[in-house]
């Protein structure tokens, strides 16, 4: 109880109560039709309450830092946002907004970030062919491979392998790194 009179929805439950108190005490006609409205009212307030980010259950957070482990582990399985958050028990937007305070950016942008990062370090160490480099990564399509590698890496894939010269493998694969 201490914890929600910290916030707005407090103020909101005790005016609730005290309308409720004072109708109990007139006992006015059809006072206990207007009890069952505040009551109702005082619920639903409560029910569109959202949870701030510093109230958040330690069970959400490590429920998304588990998710977070799981996609390092699978970046290149073909996985969307909505069925992550199902499996962490969350909603999309909550999912999202932990994920962002757990990691400081999106979930869409670690899962590139880690898909591209393979793929470079596949141009770099061996001869698959971009096609075959894309789908190791988790790119089912090989023109959107080409745009974000293209964007990430400011060169497209076989150029980007042709630039690699053979004694910067070690520390280019450091720095492409999550």
């Amino acid at each position: 109880m201490y914890l929600l009179c910290t916030s707005l929805i407090c103020k909101k439950f005790i005016t609730g109560s005290k309308k409720l108190l004072a109708e109990e005490r007139l006992q006015a006609p059809c006072a206990d039709v207007l009890q069952i409205s505040i009551v109702q009212r005082i619920l639903v307030e409560l029910a569109r309450w959202p949870a701030s980010s510093e109230s958040s259950p330690p069970e959400s957070r490590q429920r998304v830092h588990m998710c977070v482990r799981e996609m390092e582990r699978g970046f290149w399985r073909e996985q969307d946002i909505d069925s992550v958050a199902r499996r962490a028990g969350l909603s999309r937007r909550r999912f999202t907004q932990i994920f962002r305070e757990l990691e400081g950016e999106s979930w869409h942008a670690r899962l590139t970030r880690l898909r591209l990062a393979h793929a470079a370090r596949l141009l770099r160490t061996t001869n698959l062919s971009v096609r075959a480099v894309a789908f190791e990564s988790g790119y089912a399509d090989l023109s959107h491979f080409y745009r974000a590698f293209r964007d990430m890496h400011e060169a497209p894939p076989a150029a980007f392998r042709s630039a690699v010269a053979p004694g910067q493998t070690a520390r280019a694969d450091r720095e492409a790194s999550p």
